[in-house]
């Protein structure tokens, strides 16, 4: 509820709670609504032959289930797990864009790569970096 009334960003402690509901209640996944235009977007990109991927810091089921969530929105595109506050650069090689909420890993990837900061209300966009809310923001053939 705090998320959705865009107040101040979590505590540390606040996002290790958040992050228990979200990545280890395996019930959680299936809550999970697309970003609006989320999928239209990776359709098109799909569609005019770009390679699509997720790089997540899910591993494990939690990958499992991520995967099946997005073939549930029938997108079939790979999905790698590189682990909780891992470097996502490695599984990057030959990618045009990359987009992520943590600024750490928007930072790393922006010295490889056109790197994109998903902006919610409870995160703080990391300075000199783009900023986006929707994926149909990006100008994939830029």
């Amino acid at each position: 509820e705090r998320v959705r009334a865009g107040q101040t960003p979590f505590s540390l402690e606040e996002w290790n709670n958040v992050r228990e509901k979200v990545y280890f209640d395996p019930s959680s996944i299936e809550r999970m609504q697309p970003v609006e235009g989320s999928i239209t977007a990776i359709n098109t990109w799909l569609d005019e032959g770009h390679l699509v991927k997720v790089v997540t810091a899910r591993t494990g089921q939690m990958r499992e289930d991520a995967v099946r969530w997005l073939l549930n929105h029938r997108i079939d595109i790979p999905v790698i797990g590189a682990g909780s506050r891992m470097t996502k650069v490695p599984h990057l090689e030959g990618s045009d864009i990359f987009v992520d909420d943590d600024s750490d890993r928007v930072v790393e990837a922006s010295a490889i790569c056109a790197a994109y900061f998903f902006k919610w209300p409870y995160n703080d966009t990391p300075e000199g970096i783009n900023s986006i809310t929707s994926l149909a923001q990006i100008d994939i053939d830029r």
